[in-house]
């Protein structure tokens, strides 16, 4: 459990990978101990930290600018961008992972990316006690900020079930919302829904979701993609008008 105790271990202990990654789990800093072929190795540091994303702190360099080490030791401990060469910190990709870890990772980041709407979002949904380390505050408050935050809407890249939809305005009548829609996955399943005409692509996202939570035979997901009209919907369409997009 004390990662330290190789630094009393005999010079084939410290030569031995098993050894040196149990020591390294336990404290990453255990990493300084190792013998320097093992601390050379990029075989090794990419077990490393598999196991401790934070050991990069004391990897050699240039490890810090190794994407594939730097990626690994996010995805294991997203504060581990810390340690990242500035190059990295401002690769999109790398930090997604770090933030989808941990979103206060976020810090890390370089200034563009702290800016970028898709970054806060991706960060927020995660910890929203990462809109601290955001550099652009007043987006946040921003109604389609909110909206994107609070919607059931998926990011870019997430696995999630895919409903393509169809919208059809139809004539006002009583009690019958005018806004028909026809959703369907691509297992072939089919909902169908109506909407007020004011609705929201927010609200027609909740819907949507609530649906697909009916059906016994299907997974129920935290968000959706949804392909509105043949366009492809982002959490940051969720505050304009269903209406929108019939007219498109």
């Amino acid at each position: 459990d004390n990662g330290f105790a190789l630094h009393h271990a005999i010079p084939e202990f410290r030569d031995d990978p098993e050894v040196v990654l149990l020591a390294v789990k336990s404290k990453c800093r255990a990493l300084e101990l190792a013998s320097p072929e093992l601390q050379q190795s990029r075989d090794f540091l990419l077990r490393v930290v598999k196991v401790n994303g934070c050991a990069l702190q004391y990897a050699k360099p240039p490890f810090d600018q190794d994407r594939d080490v730097v990626l690994a030791a996010v995805r294991q401990d997203g504060n581990a961008l810390h340690f990242a060469s500035q190059e990295l910190r401002a690769d999109a990709e790398i930090v997604i992972e770090a933030i989808l870890q941990k979103g206060t990772a976020l810090q890390y980041a370089s200034e563009d990316l702290r800016c970028s709407r898709e970054i806060l979002l991706r960060a927020l949904r995660t910890d929203p006690e990462a809109r601290v380390y955001s550099l652009d505050t007043p987006y946040l408050e921003s109604p389609v900020f909110i909206a994107a935050l609070h919607s059931r809407l998926a990011c870019r890249g997430e696995v999630v079930p895919v409903l393509n939809v169809s919208l059809t305005l139809q004539p006002a009548a009583p009690s019958i919302e005018p806004i028909y829609c026809e959703a369907l996955l691509l297992s072939g399943h089919e909902i169908s829904c109506r909407l007020p005409l004011e609705a929201r692509v927010k609200e027609l996202s909740e819907v949507l979701l609530e649906a697909l939570h009916t059906q016994p035979d299907l997974e129920a997901p935290e968000r959706i993609h949804v392909i509105l009209e043949g366009k492809d919907v982002s959490p940051f369409d969720a505050y304009r008008l269903v209406t929108e997009f019939i007219s498109q």
